[in-house]
C-alpha cells in the first residue's frame, strides 16, 4: 500500500450551514487503473460531509471512502461541517489521506 497525506494548502470558507475546507489534488504518480484508491479522513464527525468534486461520497467505515470509481486527473475534495466560523488556516482540522493498493 502507498499512502500520500493531503496536507497543506486547504481553503477554508464560510458556508450557509458552517463551514468548508477544500483543497485540489491530481491523480496519484504512479497509480495504475486497476489499483484501488481510498480516501481516509481521521476524526471526521458522523455529521460532515465529504465532496470529490460535486459527488457527495457515502463512507464505507468510519471515515474511509472509496474513490476508486471517481478519482480523475484533477479533483477537488471538499469537507463540509456544520457550526464554526472559517478561519485563514491552511491546515485541515483532520488528518486526510490517499491509501493506493491492489484491487
Amino acid at each position: 500500500m502507498h499512502t500520500i497525506r493531503l496536507r497543506h494548502p486547504w481553503q477554508c470558507d464560510s458556508t450557509s450551514v458552517g463551514v468548508c475546507w477544500s483543497r485540489p489534488f491530481n491523480w496519484p504518480a504512479g497509480m495504475q487503473p486497476r489499483e484501488k484508491a481510498l480516501l481516509v479522513i481521521d476524526g471526521l464527525p458522523e455529521s460532515a460531509r465529504v465532496l470529490l468534486g460535486d459527488r457527495l461520497l457515502v463512507a464505507e467505515q468510519g471515515g474511509e471512502f472509496d474513490i476508486t470509481e471517481f478519482i480523475s486527473l484533477h479533483n477537488r475534495l471538499a469537507i463540509e461541517l456544520a457550526g464554526g466560523t472559517p478561519t485563514s488556516e491552511t491546515e485541515c482540522p483532520f488528518e486526510v489521506r490517499l491509501e493506493i493498493s491492489a484491487a
